[in-house]
């Protein structure tokens, strides 16, 4: 556990972590999210791709940004997805199917573009906000989830203990 701590010390304080920090933080100032990919490349990082501890810069940025952010799966970047969850939404031929948003097809089918279960990887990540509230409601649901997960994990393990624990128990008594 102590060297996982020291490892987070070192990261915060390296200038290639705080350079890609401040470029995300760039990123959600103007667009909200930001994908991986672009802050590499516009750092000239992306051989480094699989090097970034990417869960530091998340910590760092909810923490220092004072906000939070959702994690997001390649479907959220992919103009192919956004236009066949457009059509779903809207009649074909549809005046308005243009100006149907990224954001607003994201608020109508979140779970879709969250990266959490199905194998979805997380390729990027938005700043998660009241105004987007569907990305919040699927965030809030997924730590739910995970909540009651390790609950009842938690629970099953103490009753694994519990009954090694009573012939134990009951032979101390003797």
């Amino acid at each position: 556990m102590q060297s996982k701590g020291l490892r987070r010390d070192k990261a915060i304080l390296n200038k290639v972590y705080i350079d890609i920090k401040n470029k995300c933080m760039e990123y959600l100032n103007d667009k909200r999210m930001f994908k991986k990919q672009w802050i590499l490349k516009d750092l000239s990082m992306e051989v480094f791709a699989d090097s970034i501890r990417w869960d530091y810069i998340a910590e760092w940025i909810e923490k220092d940004g004072d906000c939070e952010l959702a994690p997001l799966a390649e479907a959220f970047f992919k103009s192919r997805t956004i236009k066949d969850e457009r059509q779903k939404l809207l009649p074909i031929g549809s005046e308005d199917s243009k100006a149907l948003s990224r954001e607003s097809i994201a608020e109508k089918v979140p779970g879709k573009f969250v990266a959490s279960g199905h194998g979805k990887k997380t390729v990027g990540y938005a700043s998660v906000t009241f105004a987007n509230g569907a990305l919040h409601l699927e965030r809030l649901k997924t730590r739910k989830a995970l909540s009651i997960g390790l609950t009842k994990s938690a629970d099953k393990l103490q009753c694994q203990i519990d009954r090694q624990r009573a012939p134990l128990n009951a032979a101390g008594s003797l």
